[in-house]
């Protein structure tokens, strides 16, 4: 459809798609406080090692030493930037969703959070089954277990500690997150047919006064109302 194009040459009224509102304030609330606050939490042992993660800050923690892995580092912020750039094109799209550019930035961010939720947990995921593939260490990404370190690692030593995994709560917020913004993404498909409705609309007003100015144009001056003939008299009396 090509209306987007001509939105702004009409008179729209004004619309606010709430969902994206919501979301995307919340989806910059959830970029702030991820930085501080991980997304999951695993603890083995007392302080044996600590790992906090989150799409924006990956840290690690051994025997009370913190250190972080450059790599890691390098897409957390690759993926705080992309989070920040989907809040925002969000939130500008919200406020003026009839906008011609609206819906590419709608199209832009609504997809962001759902992605980064799903390629957060596939990587949590794939470090799990590789460790306990390759070194036969069972990581929960969810409940508690008995870890059991390699002998590799240990000097040959058999050593068990706890391990425990869990989801804090800017996880969930997060998927918050990503439900308002696939809501928002719903919610336009309604904006469209209202837009294309008053479309319609002010197509209809004007097709009505270009006949009108046609007509005045054609009959400058309005028709002249006829004569009233006088009574006719009976040539006949009586």
């Amino acid at each position: 459809m090509q209306y987007e194009a001509q939105a702004d040459a009409y008179n729209m009224p004004r619309m606010i798609n709430w969902y994206g509102l919501v979301g995307s304030l919340i989806a910059i609330a959830v970029v702030v406080i991820s930085l501080f606050n991980p997304w999951w939490q695993l603890t083995v042992g007392m302080d044996l090692m600590k790992v906090n993660a989150s799409p924006v800050n990956t840290n690690f923690g051994l025997f009370g030493t913190p250190f972080a892995i450059p790599l890691i580092s390098t897409l957390n912020v690759i993926s705080f930037i992309m989070m920040c750039l989907s809040g925002s094109a969000m939130l500008i799209y919200s406020v003026s969703p009839t906008k011609s550019y609206s819906k590419d930035l709608l199209g832009f961010a609504y997809k962001k959070p759902l992605f980064t939720i799903i390629l957060f947990a596939a990587g949590l995921l794939a470090i799990s089954l590789g460790l306990q593939l390759e070194f036969g260490m069972n990581i929960p990404l969810f409940g508690s277990g008995i870890l059991d370190l390699p002998t590799a690692f240990t000097g040959n030593a058999l050593i068990s500690a706890q391990v425990t995994g869990t989801f804090l709560w800017p996880f969930w917020l997060a998927i918050v997150v990503a439900v308002l913004f696939i809501a928002a993404r719903i919610q336009h498909k309604k904006i469209e047919e209202l837009i294309e409705l008053e479309k319609r609309r002010q197509q209809e007003l004007e097709e009505q006064r270009r006949r009108e100015q046609q007509r005045k144009q054609k009959y400058p001056f309005p028709p002249r109302a006829p004569l009233r003939q006088p009574p006719s008299r009976s040539p006949y009396r009586y």
